[in-house]
């Protein structure tokens, strides 16, 4: 007999390996097959905007904001500078704030962006 045992452990001692068995099967059937473990799911299509303003005069200054400058956004694999700036992604003009937007919806495929104005 063992001692120092509660009454109800002394009755469940001779269920223990069926105890551990049922335990065992149940996290085996329990847990999901590995492909749908290993299965990669779908993401979202993301669109990133990459925006500022362009203004004329000394660093800083905000005065004179410059309306219709061409800026282009473009997108490669190797840093910058590089005789090729890559691939050009979007292009736009300044508005009269002299603010622009260029929007990209595939990062995953480039490592460097570069505005050029």
């Amino acid at each position: 007999m063992i001692k120092n045992t509660s009454p109800v452990m002394r009755r469940l001692i001779p269920f223990a390996p069926l105890i551990l068995a049922g335990l065992i099967m149940l996290s085996i059937h329990s847990a999901p097959p590995a492909a749908v473990i290993a299965a990669p799911r779908p993401r979202a299509a993301t669109q990133y905007t990459f925006s500022g303003h362009v203004y004329e005069g000394a660093a800083g200054d905000r005065s004179h904001p410059l309306q219709g400058v061409e800026m282009a956004l473009y997108a490669s694999r190797a840093p910058y500078p590089d005789p090729n700036p890559g691939d050009l992604i979007d292009r736009t003009d300044t508005a009269s704030d002299g603010s622009y937007s260029l929007i990209i919806n595939d990062l995953d495929s480039y490592e460097f962006f570069h505005i050029r104005e």
